[in-house]
């Protein structure tokens, strides 16, 4: 190794390296730890670690270090060659680059013989490379190797703490970036129309990255048009200033692509081959030094401005600045797109929402677009044809057509019954018996009563007495009418089915032997196969109900059996049920032999009454519509 290559040099730059010491050992420069504290730039940063490794390893006759550099587009590069005066050969980087690739320390013989040897060694930080090193030196044993190994592994603390310090400062630049952006945000937000929010925003832009000018110009159709420029009120005084403005911003959008231009030289803010003589025009005629057009899109990434920055700065506008720009530009163009649509009246809102719509239908993108577009006339289309019948739906419960009431005759007791509700019974069956006993005493009585009248009448009529026969004649007769009764009586009190039919109420089983009066209810008798429907429809449909509309109807009872009916009689008075209007309507049931005899007095179920053929939709929405009719008639004036 070259010892003139490190020997009284203390800064990178002049190649700087401590000199050795003979018995003592290495003795470290402290000029060169002064380069790795934060705020020294990669370069210088590089070398000092560099050297400090080179002081510190023994023997080591060149090295490298090898890390992204941000101005290559995050590319690995050299950035720092020892001694100064070396160049990073073929050898040691293929080296690096196996070892970068392995991710782990890599150690090969060098050609030529001679006992070189080219060591690299890879710098990880969380499961990605860094950067890495690569040492050419003599070869040595095992032991000498893990030490260098060893000292590299303690090297590259420094390498991932310059990574974390260049991740904190891209965090800082991003804040700084945002809060900027949220500065001119807050202006453009309190401004009422899209003009004044323009300039609030070209003004504060101006002011927050001390810009000699900006302007902001937006698209109308095809032409665009300078609407702002920072400090200015007012632009029908500078229309050359304006024109000069238009064309550079044209510029830009053209090339779809930020345009950077500066008196001392043409940049394109990274992208080559841009065509920049607009602005080149604009900084001759006004005097700036440095312009930058930034286009300005809208939330959906469509072209609607630009933003143009002058300065007066004759190297151009420097990167962090440039950064903010696009922060800024990022934010406020959304923005001013949103203010400049609600500026617009509402039929020319609703007139540009369906040219736009109409717009992306027949575009050739947009495919769900298309496909729900075309699922909604698929709908109109149907709805405006399809068709369905009108049906009133109803609570229904089966009555008998006739009922017969079956009432105490006289003043006794109930002594037996023989049927129960739901019990069919044949014309003239046993019901139920009264109490006969002080009947047939009473019968006894009378018709000793009646002997002895007749034996009187007897023996008047021997006698001749005829004054005597014709009052026993008529005693006689009273007595015979009272013995009629009485066995009238007698008989009335065996209850008997006056027709058949079914019992449709009167339980009494839990109270034999109690007393009855004269007229009360005891059954309540139905005719077999003679029923009525009796329907609750809702007060909003009994419009649609007429006589002889046909109807069926499902009970609760047989849920999977329908039986026709056919409305013949509509009550024209109102009954409250669950809170409702509802109104009486009758219905006789369609006659049929097989399924008849299933029917039973008391069933309820729900009724369906046809009322013609509707639209489909008209059908869906009929109570909501007559609910909505009602309200606006209600609060119309």
């Amino acid at each position: 190794m070259d010892g003139d290559s490190t020997q009284g040099r203390a800064v990178p730059g002049d190649g700087a390296v401590a000199s050795k010491a003979a018995a003592a050992g290495a003795v470290v420069d402290q000029a060169l730890w002064s380069y790795l504290r934060p705020g020294n730039d990669l370069s210088d940063f590089g070398k000092a670690w560099l050297a400090l490794q080179c002081q510190i390893i023994d023997g080591v006759t060149a090295a490298a270090l090898v890390m992204p550099d941000p101005d290559a587009g995050e590319r690995f590069v050299p950035v720092a060659v020892w001694p100064d005066a070396g160049d990073l050969d073929d050898h040691l980087a293929a080296t690096t680059e196996h070892a970068m690739a392995e991710q782990r320390g890599v150690l090969r013989e060098l050609p030529g013989g001679g006992g070189m040897v080219s060591l690299a060694y890879p710098f990880l930080l969380e499961g990605r490379v860094i950067g890495a090193v690569t040492l050419r030196m003599p070869n040595r044993d095992s032991a000498g190797m893990r030490r260098i190994m060893r000292q590299l592994q303690w090297g590259a603390g420094w390498i991932e703490l310059l990574d974390r310090r260049g991740a904190v400062r891209d965090i800082a630049a991003e804040r700084d970036r945002g809060q900027a952006a949220l500065d001119v945000v807050v202006t453009l937000l309190e401004a009422k129309d899209h003009k004044s929010a323009a300039m609030a925003v070209a003004t504060s832009t101006a002011a927050l990255l001390d810009m000699q000018r900006v302007s902001i110009g937006l698209l109308k159709g095809r032409k665009l048009k300078v609407v702002a420029l920072s400090h200015t009120a007012e632009l029908g005084a500078q229309l050359h200033l304006a024109g000069a403005l238009r064309r550079a911003m044209l510029e830009s959008l053209d090339q779809g692509a930020p345009i950077l231009r500066s008196a001392a030289r043409d940049e394109e803010d990274g992208e080559p081959a841009f065509v920049s003589r607009a602005h080149g025009d604009l900084l001759s005629a006004q005097g700036a030094m440095s312009a930058f057009t930034l286009p300005l899109t809208d939330a959906d990434d469509q072209v609607i401005g630009a933003i143009l920055l002058e300065h007066r700065d004759i190297d151009g506008i420097p990167a962090p600045v440039r950064d903010r720009a696009r922060a800024i530009a990022a934010l406020v163009g959304p923005i001013l797109h949103q203010k400049r649509l609600n500026d617009r009246s509402w039929p020319m809102r609703a007139l540009l929402w369906l040219g736009g719509l109409f717009a992306a239908v027949l575009g050739p993108a947009r495919l769900g677009l298309k496909l729900i577009v075309l699922a909604l006339a698929a709908a109109v289309y149907f709805f405006s044809t399809a068709t369905t019948a009108f049906e009133v739906t109803a609570d229904a419960r089966l009555e008998g057509q006739v009922q017969r009431i079956i009432s105490a005759p006289f003043d006794g007791y109930l002594v037996d019954q023989a049927v129960r509700p739901g019990d069919r019974v044949a014309e003239g069956a046993i019901l139920a018996q009264l109490d006969d006993r002080d009947i047939r005493l009473q019968l006894l009585s009378t018709e000793a009563q009646l002997r002895q009248r007749l034996v009187e009448m007897n023996a008047a009529v021997a006698e001749g007495r005829r004054t005597d026969q014709a009052l026993l004649d008529a005693q006689i007769a009273q007595v015979e009418a009272e013995r009629d009764l009485l066995r009238e009586q007698i008989a009335r009190t065996v209850l008997r089915a006056p027709f058949a039919g079914v019992i449709v109420s009167g339980d009494r089983t839990q109270q034999l032997g109690a007393a009855v009066s004269r007229g009360e209810e005891l059954f309540v008798v139905a005719p077999l196969d003679d029923y009525r429907l009796r329907l609750a429809v809702a007060e909003g449909d009994i419009a649609e109900i007429a006589p002889d509309q046909a109807g069926q109807v499902r009970f609760a009872a047989r849920p999977d059996d329908t039986f026709g009916f056919t409305v013949n009689r509509i009550m024209s008075v109102a009954e409250v049920d669950q809170g409702l209007n509802r109104f009486a309507v009758e219905g006789a049931i369609a006659p049929d032999g097989d399924r008849q005899g299933v029917l039973l007095p008391g069933m309820e179920g729900v009724a369906r009454i046809g009322v013609d053929e509707r639209l489909l939709i008209r059908v869906w929405t009929q109570d909501a519509l007559d609910w909505l009719r009602l309200a606006l008639w209600r609060w119309m004036p």
